[in-house]
């Protein structure tokens, strides 16, 4: 993979960035808010196949909404 295409998702609101909470690949992983360090585990990509978003740190997971104003991390099947 590329390091070109890996990108921080930003809030305009206050310059935080989604983050993989204490670094945690698991199901239902929360992603939070924090300042930007430049870790793996605030960096993503878009995959254009599945129509999702994934973390630099595994890409078997993407960002999931999960309906609360919250994201999750999930584990999904890339090639599905």
């Amino acid at each position: 993979m590329s390091d070109g295409k890996f990108f921080m998702l930003r809030s305009k609101l206050n310059e935080m960035v989604l983050t993989i909470q204490d670094n945690i690949l698991s199901q239902d992983q929360p992603v939070v808010l924090q300042s930007s360090t430049g870790m793996d585990n605030q960096l993503w990509y878009e995959d254009r196949y599945s129509n999702t978003i994934r973390s630099k740190m595994d890409d078997n997971y993407c960002l999931e909404g999960s309906g609360k104003r919250d994201f999750l991390l999930w584990g999904s099947n890339k090639f599905m």
